[in-house]
């Protein structure tokens, strides 16, 4: 069986602010790139034309990608949901299969292979270890309806390495590949040391364990240097960090350009001199794509790309003072700076949009042509 056609389904509304919408964007736009015609169902597209795309996210759709809407009538439903697909899948032609990476509605489009008999497809973003590297304690009604998925799916596309072992170490034998977050690489390697200035980090700005918070502490311990910070969409989230700048006695060194759209973050981050994250995230790509310094903290799942002294800098997770030296020993060796960014800028080519499809793609399709469709 040749791939013609991808259903990828989402409980979405787009846009949404958060890196899941733009995940599913790209990833659906990368594979319609790849000479597949896809269909991305979404609760809601709040986009008036095309154009609304391009200057929200920064991207052009393809032709062969078509974005349509759930009825809403059975938009708060899973069940309804899923029957919808179901029934719009008895219509395509042979080589359509079905995509998602809700476990949840996952569960039972699955269960409904009876009815739609298409394969279906699963993207697994679920780390199933926490930031420390030991699993998680995970509730026993949640992992039932992970390992369903897991065994049941035709095929599953695994973000994390270290979810991949975990579920093969476990006796599930669905076919399966790791595929990192899709990296938007430029043509030409342009980061000069002399020519930036910043530090910079994008992304969420929420009270949690592991904080932004940190790199302010870290901020008292780096001189001249500013920060400046990219997002913040929740109420009350800038206005705590600027009382928290304040205290550590930097605010006059911290700019928070509040939100941005994803399609614009790339801009700012590419006069950055360095840039930071406090945990793994979609946030990395953006980070590799723009080939700069980048400083990550040192956990299993941030290893599986970066490599400490080579392609990054890594500090001890919520250490500020380990964060502070990682900064400095950057800003203190420019061409140790360039080093970095230059591998930083090679790492990206690897991990392409296009690479990433095609790679999907490949694996989908070597599946079908190996006749392994479980809900058949």
């Amino acid at each position: 069986m040749q791939l013609k056609r991808i259903v990828y389904v989402t409980r979405l509304t787009i846009p949404k602010k958060g890196p899941r919408s733009l995940q599913i964007i790209k990833n659906c736009a990368a594979l319609a790139n790849q000479n597949v015609k896809v269909e991305l169902y979404v609760k809601r597209n709040n986009f008036k034309n095309a154009e609304g795309f391009f200057n929200y996210y920064g991207l052009r759709i393809p032709e062969t990608l078509k974005i349509k809407t759930i009825p809403i009538i059975l938009r708060s439903s899973r069940m309804g949901m899923a029957l919808f697909i179901a029934a719009k899948s008895l219509f395509k032609k042979v080589g359509t299969v079905i995509c998602l990476r809700d476990y949840k509605l996952a569960k039972v489009i699955i269960s409904l292979g009876w009815l739609h008999r298409a394969p279906v497809f699963f993207e697994s973003y679920e780390s199933l270890s926490g930031y420390d590297g030991k699993p998680k304690a995970i509730p026993m009604h949640k992992m039932s309806i992970i390992n369903y998925v897991h065994r049941k799916s035709n095929g599953l596309v695994f973000l994390c390495d270290e979810t991949k072992s975990h579920v093969y170490n476990n006796a599930i034998r669905t076919p399966g590949i790791f595929a990192w977050h899709g990296t938007e690489s430029d043509d030409n390697f342009d980061y000069r040391f002399s020519s930036r200035e910043g530090i910079y980090y994008a992304g969420n700005l929420s009270q949690r364990k592991y904080k932004i918070e940190v790199l302010l502490e870290a901020m008292k311990y780096v001189e001249t240097e500013k920060l400046v910070v990219i997002g913040g969409y929740r109420e009350g989230d800038i206005a705590r960090l600027k009382a928290c700048a304040k205290d550590y006695d930097i605010l006059d060194r911290v700019e928070f350009k509040g939100y941005v759209p994803p399609g614009e973050v790339k801009n700012y981050l590419k006069s950055a001199r360095i840039v930071v994250s406090i945990l793994f995230g979609l946030k990395l790509s953006t980070y590799l794509s723009c080939g700069v310094p980048i400083i990550v903290p040192d956990m299993a799942l941030v290893k599986e790309v970066f490599r400490d002294g080579e392609n990054c800098i890594m500090f001890q997770l919520n250490d500020a003072r380990s964060l502070a030296e990682a900064i400095n020993r950057i800003l203190n060796n420019p061409a140790f700076a360039e080093k970095l960014a230059k591998n930083a800028f090679l790492e990206a080519k690897k991990y392409s949009w296009p690479n990433r499809a095609q790679k999907i793609i490949d694996f989908i399709s070597n599946n079908l042509a190996q006749g392994q469709i479980k809900n058949v």
